[in-house]
């Protein structure tokens, strides 16, 4: 090849495509990197009185937060160069005003600074006016309303000084922040000042951005961040709480609201959506809505299924029900109506109301004035009303996953009916907002849908109603009432007031026995909300048919438990029902556990106007994650994971978990507990689950939050503070105001040894650390907290103290096994006296308590929730009788009250209600967690395909199932059948490899077990005892099927107590403290009011001998009953204790 072609195709090698890729791709980088170095830096100019080479404190902190900033240049310049024309503003994107003087803001009303800075805005660059300079906005001339500056005192009177701003949904200004942020919480209390628009006064120009936020209060009467625009520029003025050199507990999220506002401001927008507040009164306009009549298919017969733990009342009180699915909630009373339907983040419908006339006659009755009965399904509520001789059933349900609900309408009778349907709406956003929020409403009547519609102005917030029946009349507006009794068809009465009402009136014979009303009600658009209607429309019955399907799949796949007692059973069914009723989605938020359900009639409403509080409907920490516990131990992993990845989006900057998520999008963080409970439950989802790829996933959620709880940790000793951090359970009151309370130092030791067992199971670092420490706070809650009198102190004081009052909180520490039960049993014999269990369970403090009050909150009244936790414990310390009887008050609950559900707070002394939700998760969830963890003893290990299972049965069942027990991918059902001399249990077996089961069933401690036998053949097992019992520890490896048998003799333990109780009643006085086994028989300590005498019963195979303290008066099988008297003394209650032998033992 001649010399000069092989010079060119050398050359053109060079010219590859691979030179022509990295010439490309250093050319990117270079022009990235000038673009960054040059073009992509934020420039600000700080602007300072005087010398800028003196600055003070309050700017100098200010220029160290812009000098450790990324891609940012800053200088000072002096107010006076601002005089000089604009030069010395040249090339900067931003000018920042930083003064908290007002005295000092003259110098910037200049008539040569005006102008500079004027033009500067005008030319497109922008200006941050903060602290006290927010009022140069007037100064200036972009604001001709002169902002006001007002003084207050930011003291901590036990819940911290935090304060910040708010949007009004979302803004650049707030990115990461979820809407807002308390970013000045003051280490000391100090006085501030606060610039801008107070009480009805707004700024005339400008656009107001966020308003004032501190504690679970939105003060939106101050108007505190303030935007305006000019030219081409953007001026914003923030008149409060931006403190760069004061010492602030919540820096972190200072320094992201200043950085977002530099971002902003320097024109780097974020994807976050910028809205503003509006003030405007509400008002509501008739509009037309014009479509295509479509076709509208007649109602059809519904077939109510006949589930078995179907729940009936004969006579309908004024208590509360519930129907619910993740997006639509139904609430009201039994005698009539439906008080309010909430689509979340709104109130879409309230008041909804029916009565009844006769075609041609002015008698219009309201349904509630009808005798009715009614049913409660997991799927439907069902009113049975008996007009005459005539019956009209009404059946109310929500669709499982769409924001859609029916009232469904039968009519058995001869004559026709008119069936008038009144309605109220004002679209109520929740809470924080106001009821100003939502704006002006607009509605009308959609022929082509044969519905009302209601839309607010931006047509986010939409809400149908309609019905498939023939419509005689209707009406819509401003109505205060209607008129029933002096026409054919009511009238409405026109008003000024602001909600938006409605009325129809439908036809009912003979002929035409059916109707269904039908909603559909969302915040996702007016086109949304329109197809959810059209799809129910054409459907109405589907929706029953889908939550019937629901409600039965999620039985099938959750742990079944099958005992001799009905009640057990039924309870247990409707607690699982009631806690997966509280799973709610939230659009734009997600998914998790709402605390209870109540309306806005009850509980503290928030200090507005207008009540947006539906009982404790939205998302809650610390009640989602004990609530999830119980959760996971039925199986429902993939809920409980949906629940820790919301916990992770909303997990705040310095790793805190929220106390409270509204459906509206407010996350606060005034809880010290919620975030190590998360770390527990993260810790409890990997045993159960197994799920490490969700765990190395969030890992480093969990070490913001384990990071997040040693930083609270202020005086060295390993305990984590209250201080300054959050509440604990007890929020006011006496109980209050511990450096640290045993309940969280509890929490936080289960929260280091769950955070050791992540970091051993998915080999990550940390192990050595959080083990140590584990112990050390163990050691400081066993040794530090111990009373004298055998209780442990309510929590440790800020001198160091310690606050002795004897408490049920106690019970959290012993049931996590951090007090062991030779340290429990002065309280565990309290906790079962009448000094703190009613006979529909157990109080926070004893009624001999100074502070004690049956109607307080956190002095005196009974949760379920304390209750379940004293079960819990009392399991963990062998004391299986009174954890029985504490359980089953608990489980008891769903008959009364709203039926087939839990009260969130009873009376201390009489058997009604206390609370604000007539349906409360932990309620429901103290029902499963001390049934599952408690008497079954379930404690899987899914890691290491493990599973321990400490039965502790009440010896006179004779036969229990237990199916679908979860472990990871592991699947086992237990059975137990029980004869005379021997018990056999039964397991089966699915799952990708061996089970390891360690088995160790509980019994009575004068059993003697003489023989155990493994799939037919007799195995050695080790037998632990005692005071109150025994166990045979029995290991198994499960394939498919194993089956153990135990021949014992000598069985014998007292029955549990359970008086039957009615709402009203007052509790009785009878208790069972504690059964102790001993040679020769057993020990029973009772406790009565003096002078009375109680029955008691013993179980026993074999027939007991002598009785001292006890006189037996009767046998009926296998139940002994012993009559005790209790002798005169001074006090409410006297002790007795009884002995009963056993020979042969």
């Amino acid at each position: 090849m001649p010399r000069k072609n092989r010079t060119r195709k050398r050359i053109l090698s060079i010219f590859s495509p691979m030179f022509f890729f990295y010439l490309v791709l250093a050319m990117v980088v270079g022009v990235s990197y000038y673009y960054l170095r040059y073009l992509g830096r934020d420039r600000i100019g700080i602007v300072v009185l005087g010398n800028a080479q003196e600055p003070d404190s309050e700017h100098r902190a200010l220029a160290r937060f812009l000098g450790k900033r990324k891609n940012t240049e800053y200088r000072l310049i002096p107010s006076g160069k601002l005089t000089n024309g604009s030069d010395a503003l040249k090339g900067l994107s931003l000018v920042w005003i930083h003064e908290d003087d007002t005295a000092l803001l003259k110098a910037y009303r200049r008539e040569g600074i005006r102008e500079t800075l004027t033009r500067f805005v005008r030319d497109g660059g922008s200006l941050l006016l903060s602290l006290q300079a927010a009022s140069l906005t007037h100064d200036l001339g972009w604001e001709p309303q002169l902002p006001e500056t007002v003084e207050e005192e930011l003291i901590d009177e036990g819940f911290g000084r935090k304060k910040g701003m708010r949007a009004f949904g979302s803004h650049p200004v707030f990115e990461g922040l979820s809407g807002g942020s308390y970013f000045f919480h003051p280490k000391s209390d100090m006085t501030i000042r606060k610039t801008g628009f107070f009480g009805n006064r707004v700024p005339e120009k400008g656009k107001v951005t966020g308003v004032g936020w501190s504690y679970v209060f939105l003060n939106e009467d101050e108007k505190l961040m303030i935007e305006y625009e000019e030219g081409k520029g953007r001026v914003l003025a923030l008149g409060a709480f931006l403190y760069f050199s004061v010492p602030n507990f919540q820096r972190t999220e200072l320094e992201m609201v200043a950085d977002n506002l530099v971002s902003y401001l320097c024109g780097r927008h974020a994807n976050e959506k910028m809205n503003y507040w509006t003030f405007n009164e509400r008002d509501t306009y008739p509009v037309a809505f014009n479509g295509k009549r479509e076709d509208l298919p007649p109602s059809e017969p519904w077939n109510l299924p006949q589930e078995p733990f179907l729940l009936h009342r004969e006579r309908a009180t004024e208590a509360f029900w519930d129907v619910a699915g993740r997006r639509l909630l139904i609430m009201g009373k039994e005698t009539g109506g439906v008080d309010e339907i909430w689509s979340h983040p709104f109130m879409a419908l309230q008041n909804y109301r029916v009565g009844v006339s006769l075609p041609g006659k002015k008698d219009f009755q309201w349904l509630s004035g009808f005798p009715s009965s009614v049913t409660v399904h997991p799927a439907y509520f069902a009113r049975e009303y008996v007009i005459g001789t005539d019956t009209l059933t009404e059946t109310i349900t929500a669709h499982p996953d769409l924001p859609l609900g029916v009232m469904h309408y039968e009519y058995s009778g001869p004559d026709t009916l008119y069936l008038h349907v009144f309605f109220e709406t004002r679209f109520r956003l929740m809470w924080p907002y106001s009821h100003r929020a939502t704006g002006d409403l607009y509605y009308g009547f959609d022929e082509s849908l044969h519905a009302f519609v209601v839309h607010d102005e931006s047509r986010d917030y939409v809400m149908l109603l309609g019905t498939n029946g023939r419509i005689l009349h209707r009406e819509t507006g401003n109505f205060s009432g209607f008129e029933t009794g002096n026409s054919l068809f009511p009238r409405g009465i026109r008003s000024d007031t602001f909600p938006v009402s409605g009325q129809m009136t439908v036809h009912l014979s003979p002929r035409q026995k059916r109707t269904d009303v039908m909603i559909a009600a969302t915040s996702e658009g007016f086109d949304r909300g329109r197809n959810l209607y059209r799809r129910n429309m054409q459907h109405p019955g589907q929706v029953l048919a889908e939550a019937v399907t629901y409600s039965r799949r999620r039985e099938k796949d959750h742990l079944q438990v099958i005992t001799p007692d009905s009640l057990l059973n039924e309870g247990y069914r409707w607690a699982r029902v009631g806690t997966d009723r509280l799973f709610v989605h939230t659009p734009g938020i997600g998914e998790s556990l709402v605390a209870g359900y109540g309306t806005t009639a009850t509980g503290w409403n928030g200090g507005h106007a207008v009540n947006g509080r539906p009982g404790y409907a939205w998302y809650f920490g610390r009640d989602a994650i004990w609530c999830a516990m119980a959760m996971l131990h039925y199986g429902d992993f993939e809920k409980v994971r949906t629940i820790l990845e919301t916990f992770n989006r909303y997990q705040s900057p310095d790793g805190k978990i929220y106390h409270e998520l509204t459906t509206s999008d407010f996350a606060h963080y005034d809880a010290a507990d919620a975030t190590p409970l998360y770390i527990i439950l993260v810790g409890r989802y990997l045993r159960y689950s197994g799920d490490k790829a969700f765990i190395r996933k969030t890992w480093k959620n969990i070490r913001k939050a384990i990071d997040f709880c040693y930083s609270t940790d202020t005086d060295g000793d390993l305990l984590i503070e209250n201080t300054h951090v959050g509440h604990g359970w007890v929020e006011g009151g006496a109980l209050f105001g511990s450096k640290t309370t045993l309940y969280l130092a509890s929490v936080w030791a289960e929260a280091l040894r769950e955070a050791a067992v992540i970091t051993r199971r998915m080999n990550f670092e940390g192990y050595d650390r959080y083990i140590k420490d584990y112990e050390s706070v163990i050691t400081a809650i066993r040794e530090d907290f111990r009373s004298p009198d055998g209780f442990y102190a309510h929590g440790k004081n800020p001198d160091d103290t310690y606050h002795h009052v004897p408490t049920i909180m106690p019970s959290v520490p012993v049931l996590f096994g951090h007090i062991p039960p030779a340290g429990s049993l002065r309280m565990i014999r309290a906790w079962a006296s009448n000094e703190f269990s009613t006979d529909w369970g157990t109080r926070i403090i004893g009624e001999s308590s100074p502070y004690f009050n049956p109607m307080g909150y956190h002095t005196g009244s009974v949760w379920p929730l304390y209750t379940g936790w004293t079960a819990l414990a009392e399991y963990r310390c062998g004391k299986s009788l009174q954890a029985f009887t504490h359980l089953m008050n608990n489980l008891r609950n769903y008959r009364h009250g709203s039926l087939g559900f839990m009260e969130e707070v009873l009376h201390g002394k009489m058997y009604v209600s206390r609370g604000v939700c007539a349906h409360q998760g932990w309620s429901e969830t103290m029902a499963i967690q001390p049934l599952l963890e408690g008497m079954m003893g379930l404690d899987p290990d899914a890691a290491e395909h493990s599973l321990k299972f400490a039965p502790a049965f009440p010896p006179n069942w004779d036969t229990v199932r237990v199916e679908q027990i979860r472990v990871g991918a592991h699947r086992t059902d237990f059975r137990m059948e029980k004869k005379p001399g021997m018990i056999t249990y039964y397991f089966t077996h699915k799952g990708p490899r061996v089970l390891h089961l360690d088995f160790s069933p509980g019994f009575p401690g004068n059993t003697k077990v003489m023989e155990v036998l493994v799939n037919g053949e007799t195995v050695h097992t080790d037998t632990v005892s005692f005071p109150s019992g025994m166990r045979v520890n029995i290991p198994l490896k499960l394939r498919n099927r194993a089956r153990v048998d135990i021949r014992y003799r000598n069985m014998a333990a007292v029955m549990a107590h359970l008086p039957e109780v009615a709402p009203g009643d007052s509790s009785g006085t009878f208790r069972i403290i504690d059964t102790e086994y001993m040679a020769g028989g057993m020990r029973v300590i009772l406790e009565h009011r003096p002078g009375e005498a109680a029955d008691w019963k013993i179980w026993s195979e074999t027939e007991p001998g002598e009785a001292w303290n006890a006189l037996l008066t009767g046998r009926e099988g296998n139940v002994y009953t012993y009559r005790t008297r209790f002798p005169d003394s001074f006090g409410n209650y006297t002790q007795v204790e009884c002995f009963v032998s056993f020979p042969g033992k």
